[in-house]
């Protein structure tokens, strides 16, 4: 069956339906989202009953309260928040832990609940009347983010405010693996074809795992093509520029790729990382109406954006150094190349992102090749 091949041999439903259309056969659709959601069920299911994650109706109960937090992580590592439950190890409620583990929630925090593929944060609370450690953090629901917690010293009481420190090597360490599974994916996709799709990812501070859907197994020659691909990207040094928005903004606005064919109602940060993959997806859509889409990439342009840093000699010094063409782009040569993708010269290009950054990204400084 459709659901089969998808569940069992990572096949994306419209890889299948694609086959047997050529095959003269059609895919039951309404019977793979039924065994779909079978399949979610059995897996919320065996993630209630492991661990911390068997209390799931405790937390459901804090939900229902009305309880939420606020996740303020994206702008810092610190900051104070009071205390709107506090839980025993067993998930009971409780006025104060004076020791052994229990449960957290504040109404702000930076602590980064496990989410998304990514491990949830850990490090440390300071109360006026003792201090603990953050062993992990838990988003057992949407707006509820769970502190697990373990007393050092003194007591920690419900309602009182506390400082929260987020550990910063490991948070930048998972930070750093959270983007190269990006880049991991667009490589994957720009190697074996854009039927890759992400299945999965575990992010932490040490390694990453990426889940992704393919007809085998790759090849060592694959393997080193793809090894390259993320080699070039991480040493050309692009700025990430991160944007907090809803699900459909990200896509429809931003052309995030969206994965697993789920709604969500989460912010997503949004990185420019994505933006080919994301321009080639949304024209392949949007060309069967008779829409082309194209997009500019600019690196570091010479306007009023960067006033601040042009002015800086250490800055020009560094950035020409790293240019192959040895200079910034003019505003001109943005615009002129906009006017182009926007005019009937360029009515049978779609799909394409052009990157004007004077070579950055394709250069590669002598003798780092020795190491890709």
């Amino acid at each position: 069956t459709a659901f089969k091949l998808y569940d069992t041999y990572g096949f994306p439903l419209d890889i299948v339906n694609d086959i047997a259309e050529k095959q003269g056969f059609s895919v039951d659709e309404a019977g793979f989202r039924e065994h779909m959601s079978v399949q979610k069920k059995k897996s919320k299911q065996a993630w209630a009953g492991s661990g911390d994650k068997g209390l799931a109706g405790q937390f459901a109960a804090l939900t229902g309260a009305g309880l939420e937090s606020e996740f303020i992580g994206y702008d810092c590592l610190a900051a104070t928040g009071r205390i709107v439950a506090l839980l025993d190890a067993e998930g009971q409620p409780v006025e104060r832990l004076n020791s052994g583990t229990g449960f957290m929630v504040t109404l702000k925090t930076p602590f980064y609940g496990e989410s998304g593929g990514q491990m949830g944060d850990t490090g440390r609370v300071q109360a006026p009347t003792g201090s603990a450690r953050v062993l992990d953090t838990l988003k057992p629901a949407a707006g509820l983010i769970v502190h697990k917690i373990e007393v050092g010293s003194g007591e920690i009481l419900a309602d009182q405010e506390v400082e929260l420190f987020v550990e910063e090597g490991e948070r930048i360490a998972t930070a750093r693996n959270h983007s190269a599974t990006h880049l991991l994916h667009a490589a994957l996709r720009r190697v074996l074809g854009e039927h890759v799709k992400q299945a999965g990812s575990l992010v932490g501070p040490s390694r990453l795992r990426f889940d992704f859907t393919h007809i085998s197994g790759l090849s060592a020659e694959e393997l080193q093509q793809v090894e390259n691909e993320v080699n070039r990207a991480i040493l050309a040094d692009a700025p990430i520029v991160t944007q907090v928005m809803s699900y459909d903004a990200a896509v429809h606005e931003k052309q995030a790729m969206a994965l697993f064919g789920e709604k969500g109602f989460l912010p997503y940060a949004i990185g420019k990382s994505g933006l080919m993959v994301m321009t080639r997806q949304l024209a392949y859509e949007w060309s069967r109406s008779g829409v082309t889409l194209c997009a500019v990439a600019p690196g570091f342009i010479k306007g009023g954006m960067n006033e601040g840093l042009i002015q800086k000699e250490v800055f020009v010094n560094y950035l020409s150094g790293r240019t192959p063409i040895g200079r910034m782009g003019t505003v001109e040569e943005l615009v002129s190349t906009v006017l182009f993708l926007a005019s009937d010269d360029a009515r049978y290009i779609n799909g394409e992102t052009i990157v004007m950054d004077g070579g950055m990204t394709g250069y590669t400084p002598e003798g780092l090749l020795d190491f890709m």
